[in-house]
């Protein structure tokens, strides 16, 4: 029996035999603790990866975890560690696997793939245990991104779409079953962009260069669509819209505007009295006059406007926030109260439930805010809250791009290539007002992936299907007119300027020319426009006292009923409170003068 018992504890301690080892790949730290069979086979005990300070532990206790939807999990146990030149993998219980792959030779970048064996298939998420040796981690908001702080510096652990980060529980939850489906540990520079990195992570983000290229391009092939379009219907009613606008505003562009103008001018006008109970047609005017005409129209249609907007704002309806530039329009033509009513409905949206769109709209009306308003930090957070929080997880990497998805559902996501181009826009206005360069690079990838996939006249598809990283083209067509407004370059269409910050509401301007600068004093208000040399275009200040005297070209300008007549003119009708003015530009930037 002794002799037995001796036996049995030279085996039991054959199977306790325990060895522990310790490897470095570059920045790469590997130790462990394995036990030998009778047969001479290793069984890994336990596992550490060291990564600068953020460490993984995997053990034969199953600390890793395969999520099957919201009901069913399985715990994969640790179960050998085989090492190759740039890197090991570690074997798991069903075949499952995770391989550590240190790229390229270099030090500082490691890829952790998981393999997922045909049993497995049905997993949608694995788990990943965590923790920080010496530093702290923070999950950014809105992306899968971990940044941990460590003596060795900054590294940043980025997970694939879709997946989570639990800093509470210490866990990577890694999305499976899609391209990219890794977890990348690398060390950065301490001054890295968290978004920017993550989202060129699969690609480079898009530069001001190749931007403004993408947009040249399709702003030729757009022109030369509408051009092709008056050319062959010079009496489509296409041309008192968008249309006829975005034609105009390309050919002030390209030096070609007194020669569009004059062969538009008589069907344009043609066109108006056909069609005179069209609100768009009175937008020429800002080219070719008749701008009393144009003023009654806007306060006409403006009066009904402000009655619908106002019964959305007591219904609280967040639809009212798709009015096209509602703030500015509230400022111009409603009563301040108004402007007030729509911050405070902004303010109690419960960014959670919220759908995108009405995300995408609430940036806007805070941009506006900041731009016209006095508003506090608080209202800056909030909207640097919504793009981090919620824009950016709906923002979807493909192979052509950035898009951005309208929809809450992970499955098969579409995304609307209208709002995609207008988040864009968004995002390079607010990256420039709040000083984030990530907001700008993102935003111009949005607005050039959409663009890449126009045709020949500059038809984008309305809608794109996003799936397994491709972005596949669905639905109507979009036309370049609808998308030119949100464009850079799209200067010299009419606009609405509010005075507000700089007088009081219900002052405005209207024009077709840049309105570069203005400066108001108790005896002079300046205003400073920026056209194309030589040529001319008319404008209206609404909502001003009348002038003592005003100053064109440097000079005093006398006022004239028939000023519209002449190259340049200007006429106050004081019961209205409007300015109106032709001006035809000596120089690129003019200044209009009014004196009190």
């Amino acid at each position: 029996m002794v002799y037995i018992g001796v036996i049995l504890f030279f085996i039991f301690m054959q199977f306790q035999a325990r060895e522990k080892f310790s490897e470095r790949i570059g920045s790469l730290v590997v130790s462990g603790v394995f036990a030998k069979t009778l047969g001479g086979e290793q069984r890994m005990r336990h596992l550490e990866v060291q990564f600068h300070g953020l460490r993984m532990e995997f053990s034969a206790s199953a600390n890793v975890i395969a999520g099957f939807g919201e009901t069913r999990e399985s715990k994969l146990a640790l179960e050998s560690f085989n090492q190759f030149p740039d890197g090991f993998e570690l074997a798991l219980n069903d075949d499952a696997a995770l391989r550590f792959v240190v790229e390229g030779g270099v030090e500082d970048r490691v890829v952790i793939t998981p393999s997922i064996p045909r049993q497995l298939r049905g997993m949608r998420t694995l788990s990943l245990p965590f923790h920080s040796l010496d530093g702290t981690v923070e999950a950014v908001k809105g992306i899968p991104l971990l940044a941990h702080q460590g003596p060795a510096g900054l590294t940043y652990a980025s997970l694939s779409s879709g997946s989570q980060i639990d800093t509470e529980e210490g866990r990577f939850v890694l999305r499976v079953g899609s391209e990219g489906d890794a977890l990348v540990l690398e060390r950065v520079p301490e001054d890295s962009d968290p978004y920017v990195y993550w989202f060129s992570r699969s690609f480079t983000l898009v530069d001001e260069e190749n931007f403004a290229d993408t947009v040249e391009s399709y702003l030729n092939r757009a022109y030369q669509y509408w051009y092709s379009v008056f050319l062959g219907n010079p009496g489509s009613r296409d041309l008192i819209g968008d249309l006829g606008t975005s034609l105009i505003s390309e050919a002030i562009k390209r030096g070609e505007y007194r020669r569009t103008l004059a062969l538009l001018s008589r069907n344009l006008r043609q066109l108006a009295s056909e069609n005179a109970d069209n609100p768009e047609l009175y937008n020429s005017a800002a080219y070719l006059g008749n701008l009393p005409s144009f003023l009654a129209a806007r306060q006409n249609s403006a009066s009904e406007q402000i009655q619908g907007i106002t019964d959305l704002i007591r219904q609280a309806d967040f639809s009212v926030f798709k009015t096209p530039r509602l703030l500015p329009f509230i400022l111009n033509h409603a009563p301040f109260s108004l402007a007030e009513e729509v911050l405070r409905l902004a303010d109690s949206v419960q960014l959670e439930t919220a759908d995108v769109n009405t995300l995408i709209n609430l940036v806007i009306i805070y941009l506006d805010a900041l731009k016209y308003l006095d508003v506090g930090e608080a209202t800056l957070a909030r909207m640097s809250d919504i793009i981090d929080r919620f824009v950016f997880p709906s923002i979807h990497k493909t192979q052509r791009g950035l898009f951005l998805s309208t929809s809450r559902s992970d499955q098969a996501p579409e995304a609307n290539l209208y709002m995609s181009i207008l988040m864009g826009t968004t995002l390079m206005q607010a990256g420039e007002a709040l000083a984030r360069q990530s907001y700008t690079a993102i935003g111009r990838t949005l607005t050039y992936s959409a663009l890449d996939l126009a045709d020949t006249e500059g038809f984008l598809p309305a809608r794109v299907l996003i799936q397994s990283g491709e972005a596949e083209p669905r639905g109507d067509l979009l036309s370049p007119q609808s998308v030119y407004h949100l464009l850079p370059g799209s200067y010299y269409t009419p606009t609405e300027y509010p005075l507000y910050s700089f007088l009081y509401p219900g002052s405005w301007i209207w024009t077709v020319s840049r309105l570069a600068d203005v400066k108001i004093d108790d005896t002079q208000y300046r205003f400073f426009f920026s056209f194309t040399v030589g040529d001319t275009h008319y404008l209206l200040i609404q909502g001003i006292r009348p002038v003592s005297s005003v100053i064109m070209h440097g000079i005093p300008w006398k006022s004239d009923p028939e000023y519209f007549r002449y190259s340049d003119g200007w006429l106050y009708d004081e019961t209205t409170q409007t300015l109106y003015a032709k001006m035809t530009h000596r120089t690129e930037s003019e200044e209009l003068v009014l004196n009190y």
